[in-house]
């Protein structure tokens, strides 16, 4: 698919096989771990609007379509689900008085200020993602309500 990358100065935009608009929000949401609600704020539009992008139903404007591609240019490199763990951080004053939230939610997406904060950042994102590791934080599934209503038949109130 054929999206709009970087608008030049006559207010047109170059294109870049860079996948779809479902592909490059899983990999931000699905593999790097980025929540919906973070993406929507970036993003500046509702939560189901990029749920709708990842079935498929809907396609991103331009100008979100180029803020998806600088966040994966930004976030190239970083380990599966750690943006989980920046996102938990995004708030945090960085040494030029910012904040990750802050650069990422901002009208025009600065790279090199967005990697500047990263690089900041990263030691502690690394440090609770090997403490999380540590705790042996695991992720359980909800039981089916079937197998609920299952085992109270079997074994009646507790």
């Amino acid at each position: 698919m054929q999206v709009p990358t970087d608008p030049q100065e006559d207010g047109t935009t170059g294109s870049a096989d860079i996948g779809t608009l479902g592909g490059m929000t899983s990999d931000l949401v699905g593999r790097l771990g980025l929540t919906i609600t973070a993406l929507s704020d970036i993003l500046d539009i509702e939560r189901a609007e990029i749920y709708r992008w990842m079935r498929g139903e809907a396609e991103a404007r331009p100008r979100e379509i180029v803020r998806l591609r600088l966040l994966l240019d930004a976030f190239e490199g970083e380990e599966p689900g750690s943006l989980r763990v920046f996102h938990r951080h995004w708030k945090r004053e960085l040494a030029d008085g910012s904040t990750l939230r802050v650069l990422l939610t901002m009208g025009d997406l600065q790279p090199g200020r967005i990697g500047d904060a990263l690089d900041e950042m990263r030691p502690a994102v690394k440090r609770a993602m090997a403490e999380d590791a540590a705790r042996g934080r695991e992720i359980r599934e909800a039981p089916h309500p079937a197998d609920l209503l299952s085992g109270y038949l079997e074994v009646g109130p507790r």
